[in-house]
């Protein structure tokens, strides 16, 4: 079973342009996915400036790779992994700083691909207010489920695909979120 402490265990520090498609080495990427519960949406991005390989495509994530500013010994794992999320949602989007509540729900990885030394750390924040800062890279907008199923959900990237495939067939997910979920309930 894996566990950010176990992560932790073996994990160090690296340029990361040096080691981006070094697959043996694994690198570690906050993934935040915003969820506003009151008006049952997602706030979903497309990349159009930035990565190649994420151009035009749509992401329920916001996040990046955790850097050394992030990683501040004697902090426990999961406090690095919390403190980069909120460095990239600070870099990415203007936020509330009362809904800066992340909640740990699991990890993401994808075995094909120019990414497979990548391992998605998946955090959901709850907040009804999200801007986007970098709009020369980065497009944002309030979507439903049903926006995602029937016109968004081929151009998502992969991470995207599981992690809404998972919330859509959770019935945890579905039970936390009705508003979001009214259809199939």
């Amino acid at each position: 079973d894996i566990s950010l402490w176990s992560i932790m265990m073996f994990a160090d520090l690296y340029d990361r342009v040096r080691i981006e498609y070094v697959s043996m080495l694994m690198q570690l990427i906050t993934y935040v996915v915003i969820i506003d519960p009151v008006h049952g949406k997602f706030f979903i991005n497309k990349r159009i400036g930035g990565e190649e390989r994420l151009l035009n495509m749509y992401s329920l994530g916001f996040g990046g790779h955790i850097d050394g500013t992030d990683y501040q010994p004697p902090k426990s794992f999961e406090k690095v992994a919390y403190t980069g999320a909120i460095r990239e949602l600070r870099e990415e989007l203007t936020i509330n700083k009362k809904d800066l509540d992340l909640k740990h729900i699991g990890y993401t990885y994808s075995y094909s691909g120019e990414t497979d030394n990548h391992l998605g750390i998946v955090f959901v924040l709850e907040s009804g207010t999200a801007f986007i800062k970098e709009k020369d890279r980065i497009i944002g907008q309030w979507v439903t489920v049903d926006d995602i199923k029937n016109k968004y959900y081929f151009q998502l990237e992969s991470w995207s695909k599981s992690i809404f495939d998972h919330f859509y067939e959770s019935e945890q997910f579905q039970t936390k979120y009705p508003s979001m979920f009214k259809k199939l309930a």
